[in-house]
């Protein structure tokens, strides 16, 4: 559970999506449960490979942060 809502992290993100209308967007993490929840939420997720954690099936990849602007053009 996450913050004060106690929804799981992918539902608070679909929920701010929806309370903010936000169409499109991607979700940058480092761990599976970032990739987990950015699935939930039905957004891309772009893998931090320089984090913490490990992926197992993003739908990009990013070394450094100055690769983000680029990654995140091809879903947005």
């Amino acid at each position: 559970m996450s913050g004060q809502t106690g929804l799981e992290k992918g539902s608070n993100i679909k929920s701010l999506m929806k309370k903010h209308g936000i169409r499109k967007a991607v979700y940058v993490g480092d761990t599976a449960g970032d990739e987990n929840a950015s699935k939930e939420a039905g957004i891309p997720f772009i893998w931090a490979r320089y984090g913490f954690g490990t992926a197992t099936n993003p739908d990009g990849i990013i070394s450094t942060i100055s690769e983000l602007k680029t990654c995140v053009e091809r879903y947005i």
